[in-house]
């Protein structure tokens, strides 16, 4: 079942918040700048790489 919404624009709108949130980033005593590879990074990585992947399991064409 397709809703209309390609892949490109899903694996697009990571890459936005990705760089927004990098922008938006305030250093604190544990960390100078963003780290992506970090734990609480694991499920976007998880969805992008399904999107890349295999999006026709998440409805996307």
């Amino acid at each position: 079942m397709s809703h209309g919404i390609s892949a490109d624009s899903v694996l697009s709108a990571i890459d936005r918040y990705i760089e927004f949130r990098q922008q938006n980033f305030r250093p604190n005593q544990h960390s100078k700048k963003p780290d992506l590879s970090s734990r609480t990074w694991d499920e976007l990585r998880k969805f992008q790489e399904l999107v890349k992947e295999n999006p026709g399991v998440l409805g996307v064409d």
